[in-house]
């Protein structure tokens, strides 16, 4: 997952749906380290890891299969897309399903 989000780093600045998953990958740690201020690492759970997923990568994943129609699939950036929405998919995959554990344990 991290190769993906950083051979993104190329694209950035020409691609807007780069900007969107290279800035939803980093604001889901950004929220990951304000939790662990916030409740301590001793109590920071892989449920709220995959809740922040499931929050920030949702959003990137839709806007990414949205635009997916203007993307020539054959070029680099083509390729990359594919990437970073198939990898999206396969962790929100686990995320779903380890928020609804966590969140059912909370609520």
């Amino acid at each position: 997952m991290f190769a993906v989000v950083l051979f993104g780093l190329v694209f950035v600045k020409p691609k807007l749906e780069a900007r969107v998953v290279v800035g939803a990958f980093a604001l889901s740690h950004l929220l990951s380290g304000i939790e662990i201020m916030i409740v301590g690492r001793d109590t920071f759970t892989v449920g709220m890891i995959a809740v922040n997923h499931c929050v920030v990568w949702t959003p990137a994943l839709i806007f990414l299969l949205i635009r997916s129609q203007r993307i020539d699939l054959r070029s680099s950036y083509g390729v990359w897309c594919f990437a970073a929405g198939g990898v999206f998919v396969i962790s929100l995959w686990f995320d779903y399903r380890d928020a609804m554990i966590y969140l059912s344990g909370i609520l």
